[in-house]
């Protein structure tokens, strides 16, 4: 009777409501057949919707042939220990220049390596490498380094080995000439060539740094090639902070998240606007995936790519709000949403308790999408507020699995998590050493084991004690490695 008397219901509406029983979303096919991913049409309420009506003529997908951006995935090195480290040029008060593995010409002072244009590069080996300054670009390797809102100076120690001259090799015919580019390498440049040579010996995990897949699938291994210039990076992973990180500096993204580029450069601050509004958060809240065992969001390009984001001509009084929020959110921490909101808790949520910036960019966000009332205005915040604290901590509260990760760990025994290492470590063919190589795999692999810190910590002491009578301790495993270069 119960579910005959449900149906009923159910067939008697025809628009989305919702009451203390069950929320209802009217959803035309067409639209269904339009979009790949079902899931906002199951979770989100009915203001979401608002939204999306009120601003269908002037919403455009982020990315696609209609879309306000194109998207690409960042670099892919290869070898990450390999292109990837540090400048320490500056930093080199500790150590003798002796240390650096090619100082064939036995500089002894940092100011003769800077009249010659050369820089310390430590790679991911804890090696240290004299390197033409060229070659050595800033770049962001990990996101988690990304703090700010709007990325004005990236970190200039944290460095890329780039190679970037293949197109002064290419014949009439489109084929590199790899041998003259070696050479010309060779001879204008040696300490790269030294390192480059350096990468054809070098094993590094199961292969020679230049016969790993990516590298040898390049038509000159070493050659990064070049990178587009970013307006705004696309975060892979998303915990309890959601953001779209804004890009003012030159610098070169590795392969862990997704950039853009705004295709009209004049509408960049309104998109940004878009992209760092609540409701820009919801939508990837809806468009994300929850596939790691503590409640990560995942997100691809491709689940970003149908983005709403706004797209409109803005008169100059408009435009200058828009700019004067833009230019506001420089210098601004990312921290979790529920601190920007003032609670985790929908009961005890307000508007006065919510952080500036996050109200000024909701507020101008929903003025430019023609809502011109402010006490309106104020009305759907909350509903955005609450729509987001509810989704987030649905998230969360979904791979806590109820009870939450802690009760699921004491149910299982420890050893279960060492035994899985082992089994990863066994499938990828991986051999134990004790060497910085194997220390930086491991950490690698227990990461995805889980994502809480102390779990893997305490996993990699577990192992590593096991195997070498001694606890996990990557840097003093470095400090080691390299007393046995030296």
């Amino acid at each position: 009777k119960n579910a005959t008397n449900l149906k009923k219901a159910i067939d008697k509406i025809n628009e989305n409501a919702s009451n203390e029983y069950f929320r209802t979303n009217c959803i035309k096919q067409y639209d269904l057949y339009e979009h790949t991913k079902w899931t906002q049409f199951l979770k989100a309420p009915k203001v979401y919707f608002d939204l999306l009506k009120k601003g269908e003529k002037i919403f455009k997908d982020l990315s696609g042939k209609q879309g306000i951006a194109d998207i690409y995935y960042g670099m892919k090195s290869g070898c990450n220990e390999y292109f990837f480290g540090v400048d320490i040029t500056d930093k080199m008060d500790k150590l003798p220049l002796s240390a650096c593995v090619n100082n064939t010409e036995n500089f002894t002072k940092i100011a003769e390596l800077k009249k010659e244009g050369l820089r310390i590069f430590q790679n991911g080996l804890n090696e240290f490498w004299l390197l033409e300054k060229m070659f050595i670009q800033k770049a962001v390797k990990l996101t988690r380094n990304i703090s700010q809102y709007v990325i004005t100076d990236a970190d200039p120690n944290q460095v890329i080995f780039c190679v970037n001259l293949m197109n002064d090799f290419i014949d009439e015919k489109g084929n590199l000439k790899v041998n003259q580019y070696k050479n010309y390498l060779k001879e204008k440049f040696p300490y790269a060539y030294a390192y480059i040579k350096y990468g054809e010996r070098k094993v590094i995990g199961d292969s020679v740094v230049s016969k790993k897949q990516t590298c040898a699938n390049r038509p000159a291994w070493w050659d990064l090639g070049e990178q587009r210039k970013k307006d705004f990076i696309l975060l892979q992973f998303r915990d309890k902070r959601n953001w779209t990180p804004l890009v003012e500096d030159n610098f070169l993204l590795g392969n862990v998240a997704f950039f853009g580029k705004f295709k009209n450069s004049e509408r960049k601050n309104l998109y940004s606007i878009s992209l760092n509004s609540i409701f820009s958060i919801i939508q990837s809240e809806m468009l994300g995936r929850v596939n790691l065992g503590d409640g990560l969001l995942t997100t691809y390009g491709s689940d970003l790519s149908m983005l709403q984001v706004l797209d409109i001509d803005i008169d100059k009084q408009l435009q200058k709000n828009i700019n004067d929020v833009y230019n506001s959110l420089r210098g601004i921490e990312v921290v979790s949403i529920f601190e920007v909101l003032g609670t985790m808790d929908v009961n005890e949520l307000s508007l006065q308790n919510v952080a500036k910036h996050r109200y000024q960019i909701d507020e101008l966000f929903l003025k430019i999408l023609g809502y011109s009332d402010k006490p309106e205005r104020e009305k759907i915040l909350l509903n955005l507020y609450s729509t987001t604290i509810l989704l987030i901590n649905a998230r969360l509260q979904k791979a806590q699995s109820q009870k939450g990760v802690k009760a699921q760990r004491n149910k299982v025994e420890f050893s279960v998590y060492v035994e899985q290492l082992k089994s990863m470590l066994q499938e990828a063919k991986i051999p134990a050493k004790n060497t910085l190589t194997f220390a930086k795999q491991l950490t690698k692999l227990t990461s995805q084991i889980t994502s809480e810190s102390k779990l893997q910590k305490k996993i990699l002491d577990s192992y590593w004690k096991e195997k070498f009578n001694e606890g996990f301790d990557e840097k003093k495993i470095a400090g080691s490695m390299q007393g046995k270069m030296f």
